[in-house]
């Protein structure tokens, strides 16, 4: 047999042991994956994307040290729980079908306050650091009441004093109120005789007008309680008492 006969099943040989070599010369599969942590609509959301070789089939958020999570609010795929300080989640995420383009992923929304720095994603043995950055932190607002007394002072005007009456004439006659309060008290006198006077006494008052006077007096008194004497101390028989209590 002549050599070129042999050359076209050669070159056929050749081209399945150079793929068969090729086929075998790529590496083991792997994990990997993105996360990021954003802070949306008042809530966290924290997005995982397969970056890898392998489906993603769970992982675990923990969050970073002044983060809290206090509760999950929605996920597009799969189940979150709450685990420990963060929460686990159930899901499936497939890798990418080439390089050009992406793999799966989920996002998840939970409530909570602080920082998200520090915040991890454990997929198995693998640990990826959510980016982002952002946090919402709770501020307790305290309000401070300014409280204002306003003191009312009532005065209580003085009490007008009392007016008493008193008469001398005309003729043999005289009057004045028979009774009376201890007090303030304004004695108006009406001296209508030129032969009698008005004489007022008792307790720390002695007043009168002049047996010749006549006229309008008026005596600003502090009566006491007790009696008080008034008379004329022209005729003797012209008296009276004043009643004080």
């Amino acid at each position: 047999m002549k050599r070129w006969l042999l050359l076209p099943q050669l070159f056929a040989l050749g081209l399945v042991l150079a793929m068969h070599a090729t086929a075998g010369t790529k590496g083991p599969k792997d994990v990997n994956a993105t996360a990021n942590l954003l802070v949306v609509n008042g809530n966290y959301e924290l997005a995982v994307a397969n970056t890898g070789d392998m489906d993603i089939t769970s992982f675990t958020f923990v969050p970073g040290p002044t983060l809290k999570v206090t509760r999950i609010v929605s996920t597009t795929k799969g189940t979150c729980q709450l685990s420990g300080a963060g929460f686990t989640c159930t899901v499936t995420l497939a890798p990418p079908p080439c390089p050009c383009n992406g793999g799966e992923d989920v996002k998840v929304d939970f409530a909570g306050s602080g920082e998200s720095a520090g915040s991890k994603v454990q997929i198995g043995a693998l640990t990826v650091t959510a980016t982002g950055g952002g946090g919402l932190t709770t501020t307790a607002a305290t309000t401070t009441q300014q409280t204002t007394t306003t003191t009312v002072t009532t005065t209580t005007p003085p009490k007008a004093a009392q007016k008493l009456a008193g008469k001398v004439g005309p003729g043999a006659r005289i009057t004045l109120t028979r009774s009376a309060k201890a007090g303030k008290t304004t004695v108006a006198v009406s001296d209508l005789s030129a032969k009698d006077n008005f004489h007022l006494m008792g307790p720390g008052v002695n007043k009168k007008t002049g047996v010749a006077f006549m006229g309008k007096v008026s005596w600003s008194l502090s009566l006491k309680k007790g009696s008080y004497a008034y008379r004329s101390d022209a005729h003797k028989g012209l008296h009276g008492t004043l009643k004080v209590s």
